[in-house]
Formats: C-alpha cells, structure tokens, sequence
C-alpha cells in the first residue's frame, strides 16, 4: 500500500493491519461490503480505524505489576487453582492479585487487544472490583484471542469459565461478564463469528 515505508500487500493484507483482523473476519468484512455497501467501502475502512478510539487504555505497567505478585504470592496461585485454573492459563491470560487489596486480578482487553481494564474478585468472600468505567458492554473477555481461531465463538458468563473452557480444548471461547448480553457485544459476536 505505500512502498516507501516498505508496507506492501493486497486488500485482505490491509484491512487486516487496519483492523487488527483475522483472515475470517477479513473475508466477512469484504464481503459485507461487496454485496450490501460497495459505496460506503471508504466510509467502512475509517470506522474500523476509529472503533478503536472507544476504549481508554489501562496502563500496561499495573498490568506487569499485578501478574508479578500472582507470581510471587501462593496464596493467590492456590487461589486460582481451588478454582479449577492451572499455571499454564494463570500465564497465558496474565492473570494477576493486588495484595494491598487481597484481589485476583483478570486483564479485560479491547477486540484489538488493546487493555481496557481488570475484573477483580476478592480471595475472601464473593466480592468483585472491577478497575473505574470497566467497559464491559462493549467488548468480552477474550474476545481478541478468540476470534482470530475460529468462525465460531463459545460464549459463557464468567471469565473463569472461559479461562477452564479454554483448558478444556476450546480457546475460541468469550465471557459476557454478568447474567446479560449488550447491544454491542451481539454486534461483536455477528461481526467476529459466523
């Protein structure tokens, strides 16, 4: 697309760096607009860019700092293991525990990947401290992984599900986080998945 910055590819290969895609949703993207939109392509190519400005970013050094003291704590890796999630999954998702507030920490992620947020849940008790304007209505746990492996999504509540669902062979799987599925999210899951 521009040589000069040695950036060079098809329309597939550009829609999938523009919008941080998989080959599927690429192909779902071109194909939507071939048969319903071809007047709108442009129009559709800047939205995929300025989706991505919805979400504020959660700094990626508390991020660090939280799955550096789950490495360093047993007490929270016993924690997470008496829930049924292993030490390989502990370190895939970067999972991570504040010890100031004694919290098991999950990092929420944009549809890009981009870190938006942590789900907290307390060791004692049923307490949960999601991080400020968590946007849970707008994208799913693992949404990002999920949709680059496969057209078809599991969709579960919790994100500890998900994680043990994963475990289980299936990492194609997203968490709604709460009894309730948003306008977005079904937009997500049309967009993301057949």
């Amino acid at each position: 697309y521009n040589p000069s910055c040695d950036s060079r590819g098809g329309l597939e290969h550009l829609i999938s760096q523009i919008g941080n895609m998989g080959h599927f949703e690429v192909a779902k993207f071109i194909r939507q607009i071939h048969k319903n939109r071809p007047d709108t392509f442009y129009q559709d190519l800047e939205d995929i860019v300025t989706e991505k400005d919805e979400f504020k970013p959660f700094p990626q050094m508390i991020l660090d700092e939280l799955s550096d003291n789950l490495k360093s704590s047993e007490r929270a890796q016993e924690y997470f293991r008496s829930r049924g999630i292993d030490d390989d999954s502990m370190n895939y998702f970067e999972l991570g525990y504040s010890e100031k507030q004694d919290m098991v920490a999950v990092p929420l992620h944009s549809p890009d990947g981009l870190p938006v947020g942590i789900i907290g849940r307390s060791i004692e008790g049923k307490k949960f401290k999601n991080s400020d304007n968590l946007p849970r209505s707008l994208t799913m746990f693992n949404l990002h992984r999920a949709k680059k492996l496969s057209a078809t999504l599991i969709v579960c509540e919790s994100s500890f599900d998900a994680i043990r669902i994963s475990q289980a062979g299936y990492p194609n799987v997203v968490a709604t986080l709460g009894g309730g599925i948003s306008k977005q999210n079904v937009q997500n899951l049309n967009r993301y998945s057949s």
